[in-house]
């Protein structure tokens, strides 16, 4: 889960590229430097954090699969099973 610009997106922990490729490059680490990006450990490949669409590396145009969430009154998230 990334928030971007005030909003939660959730995504699987997982490069297009290829399938299960964890993307932290090490524990809960999974933007760039200055945040503005989602990146592959693996790959390099960077992805917009409200899209997940990948906009450089092996993976571009495809995309991180999203997961949906609801986020209650209380403030807490809840992650819906596929």
């Amino acid at each position: 889960m990334v928030r971007h610009a005030g909003r939660l997106h959730a995504w699987r922990n997982a490069c297009p590229h290829i399938d299960g490729a964890p993307m932290a490059w090490r524990k809960d680490a999974y933007t760039n430097a200055a945040g503005t990006h989602i990146v592959c450990s693996a790959h390099g490949a960077q992805f917009e954090p409200a899209t997940g669409r990948c906009v450089q590396g092996p993976c571009l145009g495809q995309a991180l699969s999203a997961i949906e969430m609801d986020i209650r009154s209380d403030g807490s998230v809840w992650l819906r099973a596929h």
